[in-house]
């Protein structure tokens, strides 16, 4: 299953509450939207889509080979986001 990290403000939470309260999560129903929204593109928006995304994490890990941090753990990954989450805060 594909976990989101999101936040949602009052009027979205208002919006999916009765998805909610029938029994579906925050995390499904974001995942049900995406999932609707993708299948009702055409069939070359979909493949353009994805190539733009291949083409995104292409670049990001092309700039995390050369800022020598291409070796990182999921561990020390998701200790950078809470510094960085952290660090916003302040």
């Amino acid at each position: 299953m594909c976990r989101y990290n999101i936040s949602i403000d009052d009027a979205l939470m208002e919006a999916i509450r009765p998805s909610i309260t029938q029994g579906m999560d925050e995390d499904a129903w974001v995942q049900l939207q995406v999932e609707m929204l993708f299948s009702q593109m055409a069939a070359s928006q979909r493949e353009a889509t994805l190539e733009a995304a291949r083409k995104a994490i292409e670049a990001m890990r092309s700039q995390s080979m050369k800022n020598g941090n291409s070796n990182l753990t999921l561990e020390q990954i998701n200790d950078e986001i809470k510094q960085a989450r952290k660090a916003r805060r302040v």
